[in-house]
């Protein structure tokens, strides 16, 4: 039977190991003395700090991009197909947390031009405050552009509610992606898309496309973004690859906790819905592209048919009743699942999103919806949803 410690008290009247207290001197107080002696040790302490000081790094906060010019020029030109940009955009709309992907193209050492012919979306870790690429279809994305004959020459993210500036851990991300594609001589860019930034008035999503640089200053090197002035390219694109990721972020995001009801007002003073302001952001990405107007009919039959619920559709007379009317128009741009998918991909979505569907059902008894303030969207009136501004303290890889 182990023999029990002797415990005794120390100076100030906590327990503590008699051992400890060997080899040291006592002095002899009274009470009065004692108080006052502890109450000044108990100043001399710090108190923890609730707050973040004043200059602490936060990962979250947004920095402004700068501009080329004189000082730096552009160390290449960026030329972005349409096909890329209708992908970005509408994977962007879907939903009002950060969605992830890559970007494919090649780069012409002589020109110096990078060409990003291609986007493909990829499924994101997201946490609420930041998401991150899913490294199975980071893989799977790669591969799929390397079968198209692309190389990965970027990442795209959306900032669904603020601005397409990157954060502090964007610029981190970025500039150790740069570092790594760039051992074997081809740049690697990234671009930033926000459809519902509620300073932005116009319905056409805005979009960065950056580089990180670094510069050294009298506080020591940082690490700057700077935004290109990137041209679109007069290529058609290719309107089964199109339609394919289109289906794909559909089928994905449709019964998803946080995907934005497309049917609903996307600003208190607009009357498109999202669906329309989607098209009309899409519009003006295929303006200088003839014969465009096929897409455009193609993913809005999509959309209407698999992602917006009928029930709601039916009710939603007022604000999307004419989109209807249109198709009755254009009989044979209508889309349907078996033109661009096989039947077991069809089948594995429909499976993916039952098993979503009643992951939603059980978070539905504490959290309505979109009525949820965690999903940053609210629904007033019935029809129209308020897009807030969501705070720098909240992004990708």
């Amino acid at each position: 039977m182990r023999t029990r410690k002797r415990r005794v008290r120390d100076a100030f009247g906590n327990w503590c190991d008699a051992r400890d207290l060997e080899g040291q001197t006592y002095e002899h107080l009274s009470a009065e003395e004692f108080a006052l002696r502890r109450e000044e040790m108990r100043k001399r302490q710090p108190k923890p700090c609730k707050l973040p000081k004043r200059g602490a790094f936060d990962p979250f906060q947004l920095i402004q991009c700068k501009a080329f010019g004189e000082e730096r020029q552009e160390p290449f030109r960026v030329i972005v197909c349409a096909e890329a940009l209708v992908v970005v955009d509408v994977h962007a709309h879907v939903s009002m947390g950060e969605v992830i992907g890559l970007l494919g193209g090649s780069y012409d050492h002589e020109d110096k031009v990078l060409r990003i012919c291609a986007a493909e979306p990829c499924n994101s870790l997201s946490t609420g405050l930041q998401c991150e690429m899913d490294p199975v279809s980071q893989t799977q994305a790669s591969e799929m552009l390397g079968v198209r004959g692309h190389s990965v020459v970027g990442w795209y993210h959306s900032h669904p509610a603020f601005d397409p500036n990157p954060s502090l851990r964007d610029i981190d991300t970025q500039a150790k992606y740069q570092n790594y594609f760039s051992r074997g001589g081809a740049p690697f860019i990234g671009m930033i898309v926000s459809p519902y930034n509620p300073s932005n008035s116009s319905p056409v999503s805005q979009n960065t496309c950056l580089l990180v640089q670094e510069e050294t200053g009298s506080s020591g090197t940082q690490k700057l973004p700077y935004k290109f002035e990137y041209q679109i390219s007069l290529e058609p694109p290719d309107l089964t690859e199109v339609m394919r990721r289109a289906e794909w972020v559909v089928f994905k995001y449709r019964h998803s906790y946080g995907s934005v009801p497309m049917e609903r007002l996307y600003r208190s003073d607009s009357s498109l819905t999202c669906l329309e302001k989607m098209l009309t952001s899409l519009r003006t990405i295929l303006s200088e592209i003839p014969e465009t107007e096929t897409v455009l009919f193609q993913i809005e039959a999509l959309f209407i048919t698999h992602f917006i619920d009928k029930q709601e559709t039916e009710q939603a007379s007022g604000s999307s009743s004419h989109l209807h009317e249109q198709f009755k128009l254009f009989p044979a741009h209508t889309f349907t699942t078996s033109e661009l998918m096989d039947s077991s991909e069809v089948l594995d979505y429909e499976e993916m999103c039952s098993n979503e569907e009643q992951s939603i059902i059980n978070a539905s008894s504490s959290d309505k919806g979109f009525n949820s303030s965690s999903s940053g969207i609210q629904d007033v009136a019935g029809k129209e949803v308020n897009i807030p501004l969501v705070p720098s303290a909240e992004s990708e890889y």
